[in-house]
């Protein structure tokens, strides 16, 4: 049964995109902080991509969707569920037809948009590259931002397909670091603390753009960071909030010399 939308949120997240959008700006998503994944998360990537090439569509379709039905039971947590997904981070460009087979084969899969979503995401953050707005081409931004369009469309697709599509949320704010739009960031967060309010991923993807060089402060993220312990967030889980901090400061410290 599809999920019903909610009062508030849809309007088409794709057109609240759309009317974000700014001029693209330096690549601001932070990831060499970002927890790691297990070796055994590792291997289970492997397995998925194996899947999707071999286009063993209905092992794909069962493996993923019981993660995601698993994370909404509370049998596993947010961070497993994200870390499952990072097998679609792969950009290789043969990929794109299984895909759109995947989503042939189970046209009301949840997993199989998501999926889509993160890989024409990644693709759009390989196209853009890693320096600055002005050595950057508009061939290259151009292509990012079909590549967005892609993604964008398919993660709005997604969210009418689970009851809690917290990782939809996740990649929503990956396009929104690339291209802008800082209220739609913020909604992002807002509902996936509305549907798990205890969740580490979406916060701590949302902290990152809290940085001063990405137009946020200290002050905020310290706040943040308050608010993140008042949740109930573990001591572990912390401890990436306070490790970014302290690149913070050692940032601001480089930038007064």
């Amino acid at each position: 049964m599809l999920r019903q939308p909610k009062m508030g949120l849809r309007v088409s997240i794709f057109a609240l995109w759309c009317a974000a959008i700014l001029t693209p700006g330096p690549v601001n998503a932070q990831t060499s902080n970002d927890p790691p994944n297990s070796p055994e998360e590792v291997a289970s990537n492997r397995e998925t991509l194996s899947l999707l090439r071999q286009k063993r569509f209905e092992a794909l379709e069962s493996k993923m969707s019981g993660l995601q039905h698993s994370y909404e039971a509370r049998a596993i947590s947010d961070e497993r569920l994200l870390h499952e997904f990072r097998a679609f981070y792969d950009t290789d460009p043969k990929l794109d037809a299984q895909y759109t087979a995947w989503i042939a084969a189970f046209p009301d899969s949840y997993a199989a948009y998501l999926a889509r979503g993160i890989y024409y995401r990644s693709l759009g953050s390989e196209a853009r590259g890693e320096r600055f707005i002005s050595e950057t081409s508009k061939q290259q931004l151009d292509l990012m931002a079909m590549y967005l369009e892609k993604a964008m469309r398919d993660y709005d697709k997604s969210l009418m397909l689970a009851e809690k599509p917290l990782i939809s949320y996740h990649a929503i704010l990956g396009a929104v670091m690339l291209n802008g739009g800082d209220g739609l960031a913020r909604t992002m967060l807002d509902e996936s603390v509305r549907i798990d309010p205890t969740n580490f991923v979406v916060r701590y993807k949302y902290f990152a753009t809290l940085q001063t060089r990405w137009g946020g402060s200290l002050k905020q993220m310290l706040d943040f960071e308050r608010d993140a312990r008042a949740a109930g967030l573990s001591e572990v889980q912390l401890k990436y909030f306070a490790n970014m901090i302290a690149i913070e400061r050692a940032w601001l410290q480089k930038q007064a010399r």
